[in-house]
């Protein structure tokens, strides 16, 4: 029973997930709001770790973020860093655009220094990534 309702749980947030991508692709943000969080309510059974839960906050981070509402995103783009961090390290390349749309709407609530500092972060992690792609270049 217990697998079977894991099914079910997977199969709502696809939907949902998938009703919020086509929500924000199409302009609605309010429809996209409400499907990710409907999305994020069936990822937060799968469990701290997993994937979902970071791709969720980070769908719904972004559709604040468009439709103006900075005070909204801020926690959900936190959220992702403190997944991704914690699961695939400090220096994931995959945080690089997390950082950089998490700076721009702490530039949008005015928390200058801390976006900038986002905005390092994010620089230097490029900056590791392009070293490590050039590194990995000249061995060949």
């Amino acid at each position: 029973m217990e697998f079977e309702q894991t099914i079910v749980n997977v199969r709502r947030w696809e939907i949902y997930f998938r009703n919020g991508k086509r929500a924000s692709e199409a302009g609605n943000f309010a429809e996209a709001e409400d499907q990710f969080n409907q999305a994020l309510n069936e990822a937060a059974k799968f469990g701290e770790g997993d994937p979902r839960l970071a791709n969720i906050h980070n769908s719904l981070a972004d559709a604040y973020g468009k439709d103006n509402k900075p005070d909204l995103a801020e926690p959900h783009y936190r959220r992702v860093i403190d997944i991704w961090e914690s699961a695939l390290g400090p220096d994931y390349s995959g945080l690089v655009d997390v950082l950089e749309n998490y700076g721009k709407i702490l530039k949008a609530l005015n928390r200058e220094s801390d976006a900038k500092e986002a905005l390092d972060r994010a620089a230097a992690i490029q900056e590791n990534v392009q070293k490590m792609q050039h590194m990995d270049g000249r061995q060949r």
